[in-house]
């Protein structure tokens, strides 16, 4: 990171899950791992704001057609890797240089869009931010509670 810092200019593209396979009882640390990775990357965005980084996270949006979805059924109903390329390509170059803490679900991803109209339409906070329950900060107006 520190290079792409230097230069003014990098990319940073997390690869995570669905929330409903991150709450999945069999799926706890795989789970854990992706929404604390999620967390990361919305962090980044923020603290990378002004240096010409960019910090988004890409899923697939379902079960995909890899070694890890090997035994969940008909390969025919799993999502084809190939899914992520569009989004990805485009995350990667000069046409995402405005967009960072997003979290773009690549099967809504619609190639007969404009791209940045594609990721519009494909995104969403990352980590959920604004979707949540924010924590309450103490001001100079709370009563004491000593």
């Amino acid at each position: 990171m520190p290079g792409m810092i230097e230069r003014g200019w990098g990319r940073i593209v997390f690869i995570s899950t669905s929330l409903d396979t991150m709450l999945r009882p069999s799926h706890v640390m795989y789970g854990m791992t992706k929404a604390s990775g999620e967390a990361f990357v919305a962090a980044l965005a923020t603290s990378l704001s002004s240096a010409g980084v960019t910090a988004n996270v890409l899923l697939p949006g379902g079960a995909t057609a890899t070694r890890m979805a090997a035994d969940v059924g008909d390969p025919k109903a799993l999502l084809p890797p190939e899914i992520m390329a569009a989004p990805v390509v485009w995350l990667a170059s000069n046409a995402s240089n405005n967009v960072s803490g997003r979290r773009i679900i690549a099967s809504r991803w619609n190639t007969s869009l404009a791209a940045d109209h594609a990721a519009q339409a494909a995104s969403s906070p990352a980590a959920w931010a604004g979707a949540a329950d924010t924590s309450i900060r103490p001001t100079s107006e709370w009563p004491d509670r000593g």
